[in-house]
């Protein structure tokens, strides 16, 4: 008897057991067939708690596994998708190509992503990169008729020689009596174009006869503070090669005109703010690559001290510092400035020094989050307000996270607070 009920007792518990497995399985497939992948894998995991051998719930979780995995990926293509959209409209194009090649990670076969970066290799003159993309893009559609006019194109530029892209150029309409220094570039330069105009120079777009490279042209004023900043300035820049950076590539010290040939740019970060109106992340970016360039030239103990939106320049969206003639030496050059960027000790003539840089991404920093700057913009706002701390961003907008906002004060930190009026 007693044996009986114990054989009785072990096939109850055993169709107990069967049962739950079974309802762990079947909840499991319902969640499944509802694509609740995540929630029907918990499910068949506990059928397996209960029988590791129960083979249709370790099926069933196998293939839930995968689809979980494919729409995670589907998920992050489209996230990146969205990312290279967005860098787009800001011309930053090397930060969308990143985008498109950790899609192309994700998903190889993706025809009109590898469209999409040749595209964009194209745009930077980057035509053995675009003509890969194509190539690669028609390998999985062969009869794309927009990838092979793209194909088509790019090679026309591949097989354009130098001389034909320079002959190509129109010149400038330019009264020359104005620049009589016109003489003198034209000896090295042609296709010469009228850029603007600066506080101690005049900045041309040119090619450079002898490389055929598009340059900008940096000619300073005749005039003998000028020409010793001139000086200054080149001693400085010759010998800071950075990509943050903007490049030398050649200049004229000898003789009026004095000037320096370097990377064009496509426009100041003051002009790219006001024309793209770039988010909080790009703005971050940006400034962070602008203090890896200020990291590298303080190694050298090069200060800038005359940061400011204008002197910033944007290339394919990646900043480049300029402008380097208010950088201290022992050549005694006076200090440069502006009010609205100045920190305590140029206004009060004291030591510069990279703390003097750091004020001054500071005022950027706040500048581009806020729309205001910190202590105003005329030597009289700023000789009442300096001496105080200014208006914490995240009151001007509060998009602008706590961290950002410490960053910013500690970088306009004033450690002059008993100084003397401007």
């Amino acid at each position: 008897m007693n044996a009986y009920c114990i054989a009785l007792l072990i096939r109850t518990l055993k169709d107990c057991s069967n049962k739950k497995e079974t309802y762990y399985k079947e909840k499991g497939k319902a969640l499944y067939n509802l694509k609740k992948y995540r929630e029907a894998i918990k499910c068949f995991d506990e059928a397996l708690k209960i029988n590791p051998h129960y083979i249709t719930a370790k099926k069933y979780k196998e293939s839930a596994e995968e689809k979980l995995k494919e729409e995670e990926k589907l998920k992050k293509i489209k996230e990146l998708k969205e990312f290279a959209e967005d860098y787009k409209k800001q011309k930053d194009y090397k930060e969308a190509i990143k985008c498109y090649e950790e899609i192309l990670e994700l998903n190889p076969k993706d025809h009109n992503t590898w469209n999409s970066e040749g595209i964009l290799h194209f745009k930077l003159e980057e035509y053995e990169e675009a003509l890969n993309c194509f190539n690669e893009a028609l390998k999985i559609k062969p009869d794309d008729e927009t990838i092979l006019k793209n194909k088509e194109v790019v090679e026309k530029k591949l097989n354009t020689p130098k001389q034909e892209k320079s002959t190509s150029r129109k010149i400038s309409n330019i009264d020359e009596s104005k620049f009589p220094y016109l003489k003198v570039l034209k000896e090295r330069y042609e296709n010469l174009e009228y850029i603007n105009t600066g506080g101690c120079a005049e900045v041309w777009k040119a090619i450079n006869k002898e490389t055929n490279e598009v340059r900008a042209l940096k000619v300073y004023k005749p005039d003998q503070r000028i020409e010793n900043s001139f000086y200054n300035e080149l001693d400085v820049w010759k010998n800071l090669h950075h990509e943050n950076i903007v490049k030398i590539y050649g200049y004229h010290r000898r003789g009026y005109p004095f000037f320096i040939e370097m990377e064009l740019c496509d426009m100041s970060l003051k002009e790219y703010v006001k024309e793209y109106k770039p988010n909080l992340k790009k703005i971050i970016y940006i400034m962070y690559k602008i203090c890896e360039g200020l990291k590298y030239a303080h190694s050298k103990e090069i200060f800038n001290t005359d940061l400011k939106l204008e002197n910033i320049l944007m290339k394919n969206g990646e900043p480049k510092v300029t402008d380097w003639g208010a950088a201290p030496t022992n050549k005694g050059i006076g200090i440069i400035l502006t009010p609205s960027y100045a920190a305590p000790e140029q206004l009060n003539r004291g030591r510069l020094d990279h703390r003097t840089d750091i004020w001054q991404i500071g005022v950027m920093l706040y500048y581009l989050t806020t729309g205001k700057y910190p202590f105003g913009t005329s030597k009289k706002d700023i000789n009442k307000s300096i001496t105080h701390d200014p208006i914490e961003p995240m009151k001007l907008n509060k998009n602008i996270p706590k961290k950002l906002n410490d960053i910013i004060l500690k970088c306009l930190k004033n450690f002059c607070h008993n100084l003397k009026k401007i």
